[in-house]
Order: structure tokens, then sequence, then C-alpha cells
């Protein structure tokens, strides 16, 4: 066969064993397995030798449009939205199969669909922020909160977080222009206790790895705070950057650059808080600024590394 003929017999030949294209295909949080959702089924494979170890029939209603697909925080769960129902699967092994169905307004769908702090929680961020719905796969129990802060996509876990070890959720919501910290019971969420920060407009909160403290962090708009609370809400530190020690403190504090994110380290001994400017200021696990980085204005590329402190 000339090179043309050959072309058009292997094209012939394998295209019918080429795999449907899936915008869906997310790795589990263990690294080991790779899930693709496909129009009628979820193929689960491993990484280690790419074979396909399960293969998961999806709802006949399937195509009325995913929102989203996930892995459970132990990877042995699957979760698939389709507009108002939510199925959650076991994987890479059991048969496994619950069902949530949250009833929408016409016309809408949930904001943001997550698993909570174990493989039985489904957590849904209805539209527009009216409420989040905390939902048990097992007990079938579900406890509704109203007015989360954050419900998108996007920014929807900046205002959820949930405790390492005790899986105590702490939410943040915001009524009538004022930001109250909630925590749930990790058995019920039930409410236990709930408080005003001293925030103008919070812009997320987040447990500690090590689950020692809250944190809560005002808006870039009003200045640069962080703080540091207990569980039962009593704030430890009120960081609020590195203001020069003068009469004009009070006053220069609304115009600090601002906190822009937080990162914890793995063994949560050291949190580094970045700000407009060019520095990320690094805690260590007393609380104490312990470095503080510098980056120049203009990054000009060169052949070696360096690295300045």
């Amino acid at each position: 066969l000339c090179s043309s003929g050959l072309l058009t017999y292997v094209r012939k030949v394998l295209t019918p064993w080429q795999p449907t294209a899936s915008p869906y295909s997310i790795s589990s949080p263990d690294g080991n397995y790779v899930a693709t959702l496909l129009p009628a089924n979820i193929i689960v494979r491993s990484v280690s030798s790419l074979g396909i170890i399960q293969t998961i029939k999806l709802p006949s209603d399937a195509h009325n449009g995913v929102t989203s697909f996930a892995w459970s925080p132990s990877s042995t769960r699957l979760m698939v939205s389709l507009a108002d129902q939510f199925h959650v699967f076991s994987a890479p092994s059991g048969d496994f199969h619950g069902l949530v169905q949250i009833p929408q307004p016409p016309g809408t769908r949930p904001a943001f669909a997550s698993f909570g702090a174990t493989d039985d929680e489904v957590c849904v961020f209805s539209p527009v922020g009216i409420k989040l719905t905390v939902f048990n796969v097992v007990s079938s129990k579900a406890v509704e909160i109203s007015n989360p802060k954050f419900f998108s996509a996007v920014a929807a876990l900046k205002g959820c977080s949930f405790r390492p070890k005790t899986r105590h959720m702490a939410l943040l919501t915001r009524t009538a222009g004022k930001d109250t910290v909630s925590i749930h019971s990790a058995d019920t969420r039930e409410l236990q206790r709930s408080w005003c920060p001293e925030t103008v407009d919070a812009q997320g909160l987040s447990w500690t790895p090590d689950g020692r403290w809250l944190v809560v962090w005002d808006s870039p708009a009003h200045g640069t705070r962080v703080l540091f609370c207990t569980y039962d809400g009593h704030v430890y530190k009120d960081w609020r950057g590195d203001l020069s020690h003068s009469a004009l403190d009070d006053d220069m504090g609304q115009y600090a650059p601002g906190v822009k994110t937080l990162a914890f380290g793995p063994n949560g001994r050291y949190t580094a808080v970045t700000d407009g400017s060019n520095r990320i200021s690094i805690f260590n696990h007393r609380l104490v600024e312990e470095v503080r980085l510098h980056h120049v204005s203009t990054v000009e590329p060169i052949e070696t590394l360096q690295v300045r402190v």
C-alpha cells in the first residue's frame, strides 16, 4: 500500500477503538486513580497500570447535564451532580449508590456542590447563596444553614472549612451587613456556637492544618488584618501587618496593602500571609512572624538560580 492508502487503512481500523472524549477527567486525592465521566458511565483507571478497574453505570437521565464531578476526601467515592440530583458512587470498588435530591426553583441549578469532611457528606450551595444544605447519604439527614457568605464555585470553599481530626465545620455567613462565624457539630452539623468577628468584610476563614487555630482575614479594602481565633471565638492574635511605630499607626492601618491570600504548611507549623506589596510574612506555630520574604518589583530572568531572603 502507498503511504496515503496505509493511512486510510489505519484510520478505519483504529477509529472504532478510540474512546469517547470527555471534559471531565479527574485524579483521586491520593493519586492512585483517574475517573473519566462519559455520557453513559464512569470509567475508573489505575494510574500505575492505566487499566480499567471499575465501570460505573450512570442513571438514564444523565443527559440532562452535569454540573460537577468530584472525588471524596478518602478517594473511595465519586459524586456526580445532575441539576437537582446528586449521585454518590463507591470507587474504585464496591457497589454503593447514594442519591440526594434537593428541589431547586425553576430554571436554576445549585451554585456549587462538593463532599464535606467525610465520604458520607454532600454540601450543596443553593443559587444566589440562599442556603447551604449538608446532607448525609447514609443517614438521609439534612441540615440547612442560611446565608452563606460565599457560594459560587470559585469562592464557596473560602467561607467553609472543616477542622482536621474532629471534623467540626466552620462557616462564614453574612446577614444585615455583618459577618458571623458559626461552628457546627461534627456528627449532626447542628449549631454549637457563633460569634461576630472583628472584621468589616471578611474574605475567608480556614482551620490551620493542626486544627489549633481558626484564621479569619479581612478584605484588602479595609487594610491588613488577620485574626487567629480559638475554637470558641476568642482572638489570640490580631495581626495588622508591619506598621511603623508612630502616633499615626491607627490612621495608617486603613491604607495598608491588605491580605491577598493565606497558605499553610503541610504539618501546620507555618502560616504564610501575602498582601498587595512585595512581602510574604511567615508565622511559626507560636504565631510569631519568623521570616519575611521580599521579591523585586520587576522580575528579570537570568541563567542562574538565585534565592533572596
